[in-house]
């Protein structure tokens, strides 16, 4: 009977080892699992975070990149306005505006540095030449007694390819 005893003890003190184990390894599992999905979070966090770190930087490249083209536009736009190239297009598009409207009494308006060619260009006493501020080159024009604007100013032509430009 003692050998029966003996061997129950040994039977249980294996079963309880064998029992503790289990749990420790299982612990241990449970441990590791829980570092690695921690680590996993952690890792997608500094993804995302690279990620939109990344399109913030892309998004402002962009802009910077926009905002260079057109000022080059803008540069060379003020460089066309000094040759006579620009001076005979504003002519020829002024007349080709008076003769669309049939002759009629019209208003155009000049960028403010334009102004020196008013005289070169007012050459019908239909056609009345003023500052119309800063609109960078080109022109706007109305006909007298009609509320129509024809707007052929380089400033409203920029800020429309402006507006419609985007960079991909």
């Amino acid at each position: 009977m003692k050998q029966s005893i003996s061997d129950d003890v040994l039977k249980h003190h294996r079963d309880m080892r064998e029992q503790i184990e289990n749990e420790a390894v299982n612990l241990a599992k449970e441990r590791l699992n829980a570092e690695i999905e921690m680590a996993e979070r952690k890792k997608n966090t500094e993804m995302m975070n690279a990620e939109a770190s990344a399109r913030n930087n892309a998004v402002e490249l962009r802009k910077e990149l926009k905002s260079r083209l057109f000022s080059d536009v803008y540069n060379k736009i003020k460089d066309y306005k000094n040759t006579n190239d620009y001076k005979e297009a504003l002519h020829r598009s002024i007349l080709a505006l008076f003769e669309k409207t049939g002759g009629s009494i019209i208003t155009v308006s000049l960028d403010e540095s334009d102004m020196e060619l008013k005289d070169y260009l007012e050459q019908s006493e239909n056609i009345k030449i003023i500052s119309g501020g800063d609109i960078i080159g080109g022109f706007k024009a109305t006909i007298q007694g009609k509320n129509i604007l024809f707007d052929y100013s380089y400033k409203t032509r920029l800020e429309e390819a402006k507006a419609s430009f985007t960079l991909l």
